[in-house]
């Protein structure tokens, strides 16, 4: 297991976060600013916001602000800095390690492709973009179209059931169920 001195970005997490969001590896911009999604064409920032998760949009030097939204981010691959997912080899145990004991409500994969390998690597089958049967831990599993400049908010993508919708449209799912969660939990505390 990589030593965490060598991760290109230190990781935004915390205990009881809402969401994780899980990238495939830091891309050579946000390498080079030091923070995450830092390329000005990437639309996760703006993504979080109109998914309800975030009341303004935040910049990449504000990511730790992410963690006052019980937002946290990760990636599969923590030691490479690249523009694409070629070639790129996933940490999965290491991720799990990660994340899993802090218990957040949800997982979001920010993409597809190391969706489907992360799937496969605990025994689950990813079937299309969205809300996932499977879990991981206690966490639930929403797979979204990425957010880099290659994936445009219209571009169609295909869900579990075959059909197809702009990328936009699962974040928004994204963020309704996320924030139900949320409203459901502060019920319950409030009880």
């Amino acid at each position: 297991m990589p030593d965490r001195s060598e991760h290109v970005l230190s990781d935004i997490l915390a205990p009881g976060l809402h969401v994780v969001v899980v990238g495939t590896a830091v891309g050579n911009v946000s390498a080079r600013e030091g923070h995450y999604y830092s390329n000005i064409q990437n639309s996760f920032w703006r993504r979080l916001f109109l998914a309800g998760l975030t009341d303004v949009i935040l910049r990449p030097k504000d990511e730790l602000k992410l963690l006052e939204y019980g937002i946290g981010v990760t990636d599969l691959n923590k030691t490479v800095a690249q523009g694409n997912n070629r070639g790129l080899a996933y940490d999965h145990q290491g991720f799990l390690d990660r994340v899993l004991p802090l218990t957040p409500a949800w997982v979001v994969f920010n993409g597809a492709e190391h969706a489907k390998k992360h799937a496969r690597f605990n025994g689950h089958r990813y079937d299309g973009f969205g809300l996932q049967e499977w879990k991981l831990g206690e966490s639930r599993v929403f797979v979204a179209p990425g957010s880099s400049p290659q994936v445009r908010d219209a571009r169609l993508c295909m869900d579990n059931t075959g059909e197809r919708r702009a990328a936009i449209d699962y974040w928004l799912e994204m963020g309704q169920l996320v924030t139900s969660d949320v409203r459901v939990g502060e019920t319950d505390r409030q009880q």
